[in-house]
């Protein structure tokens, strides 16, 4: 009895292990009301707006890739901004290797010509002075027409090297033309090592599948559970 009771031990630790490393952790702001603000919500994460002010979770009026939230600038009104208003940082209390972001482009009322500002993600490693890592363009249809028409999702990764980016942020172009470019910005990712490294509970909320094992650790630790079982067995037949 004592040899299962061990392997259930092991198996335990084996499966929160998988649950804490394989699969990345998202936070999609739906957990939020709208208007809230999350500058130190979420464990581990600290959103900063580098012109000054909150960073709210604001409902996305139907619009956010997964509805309702998406994170903005802004308390009230439309939960869209470009450079213009600043930028959305998110600084991680332990580095990440790969950070990523879900973007939407949002087109001027004002349409007058082509857009040619786009949604980004930058990242940084350090914390003062910061280095830049890199940029990570919105590549995909930017809208063509008039009030507000509203271009496809496209997820914006970043991956390092090594474990350390800081720093992200999300904002979008104000360089490349005079006509705004606006931004939605949804479902933040990043490495699920961060719930473990800053010693508390992982960001919320936390999908679903992130709890679930991989098959191959479950097929592992079903077999070992299972020969153990088997052996006890045995044992107890033989002292009958």
């Amino acid at each position: 009895m004592k040899h299962v009771l061990r392997v259930l031990a092991l198996a335990i630790v084996l499966l929160s292990h998988q649950a804490a490393f394989a699969v990345p952790l998202t936070i999609d702001f739906d957990d939020a009301p709208d208007g809230t603000v999350i500058d130190t919500r979420y464990p581990g994460l600290t959103f900063s707006n580098p012109l000054g002010g909150d960073v709210f979770a604001r409902n996305g009026f139907g619009f956010a890739p997964s509805a309702p939230n998406v994170v903005a600038l802004t308390a009230t009104g439309l939960p869209i901004f470009d450079a213009s208003m600043g930028a959305v940082d998110v600084t991680f209390s332990a580095p990440q290797q790969g950070v990523s972001i879900d973007a939407r482009p949002i087109g001027p009322v004002e349409f007058l010509g082509t857009l040619l500002n786009r949604p980004f993600l930058e990242a940084y490693s350090g914390a003062t002075p910061s280095t830049f890592l890199g940029r990570v363009l919105y590549t995909g249809t930017l809208p063509t027409g008039c009030c507000f028409e509203v271009g496809p999702t496209e997820t914006l990764t970043f991956n390092s090297a090594t474990a350390n980016i800081a720093r992200v942020r999300f904002s979008s172009q104000q360089t490349q033309s005079s006509l705004h470019t606006w931004g939605l910005f949804d479902n933040l990712r990043f490495d699920a090592q961060t719930a473990l490294a800053i010693g508390g509970p992982p960001p919320s909320p936390l999908p679903a599948p992130n709890l679930v094992p991989e098959p191959g650790t479950l097929l592992l630790v079903g077999s070992g559970l299972g020969a153990v079982a088997a052996g006890w067995r045995r044992r107890r037949s033989h002292l009958r």
